[in-house]
């Protein structure tokens, strides 16, 4: 019988081609197993840390129950007792106090340093160390008063007050649900003119108020008629400041 030459050929290719295939699948089986091992040590090294976040933050709380309390709500009263009783500075920083509040979902967070330093006064950095703070939501009442209180200090030519108006003005105005931009031109235009005598007198206790922010209103008349700009400018050259 004639034998074929080629059917040892054909044989050893496809040989050749069941072996490529069975490395090809072994690579794929160490592949998944490499990539399962991977997802597995991922997986570890993050409950290794989801673990030590949660001791972390139990230590800090047993350390935090340790301390003595400090009642948020009379720093709070202390702060308005002292606006209310007509001194502009705290006017402005009881009524930065409230916004900051409102806008955390009415929720002290002395924390930030800023209102920190406002409730709490010089001596913060010690207290903020030594203290846990409670009462935190006790004043929730009183949050959506801050527009009364900017505008008390700024009647009184204070600049902080002054900026807070010009702010309220432009994104939550106490009687309109517009931007009002005449009264944010006129208290943009009175803050500037006021600033500086502000800053000079800016007591110890209120230092975190800072420098006053000088506000950037160049675009604002483009939203006003002549005459509501001549109204605007006759109202800033007739402000005089009224003491409480």
């Amino acid at each position: 019988m004639h034998k074929d030459p080629m059917k040892p050929l054909t044989g050893g290719t496809i040989m050749m081609v069941l072996l490529l295939l069975a490395g090809l699948g072994a690579r794929g089986v160490m592949e998944r197993w490499r990539k399962e091992q991977e997802a597995r040590e991922r997986q570890r090294l993050q409950i290794e840390h989801n673990l030590s976040v949660a001791e972390k933050k139990r230590v800090r709380q047993e350390a935090d129950m340790s301390k003595p309390p400090y009642d948020l709500w009379k720093a709070v009263h202390a702060l308005y007792t002292k606006a209310e009783s007509g001194d502009p500075y705290a006017q402005a920083a009881y009524a930065m106090v409230l916004r900051d509040s409102q806008q955390r979902y009415d929720s002290l967070t002395p924390e930030y340093e800023p209102i920190g330093r406002l409730l709490i006064g010089p001596d913060y950095e010690r207290v903020v160390k030594e203290v846990r703070f409670i009462g935190r939501e006790s004043h929730r009442a009183f949050s959506t008063d801050y527009p009364k209180w900017f505008r008390r200090a700024a009647l009184q030519g204070n600049a902080y007050g002054m900026y807070g108006m010009y702010q309220v003005s432009l994104s939550h105005p106490p009687t309109s649900l517009r931007s009002d931009y005449a009264e944010a031109l006129k208290w943009a235009r009175l803050t500037v003119l006021h600033a500086e005598a502000t800053e000079a007198g800016l007591p110890s206790r209120f230092a975190a108020l800072g420098r006053v922010t000088r506000p950037l209103a160049d675009d604002l008349p483009d939203f006003l008629s002549q005459k509501q700009l001549s109204e605007v400018e006759r109202v800033v050259r007739a402000f005089t400041p009224v003491k409480e």
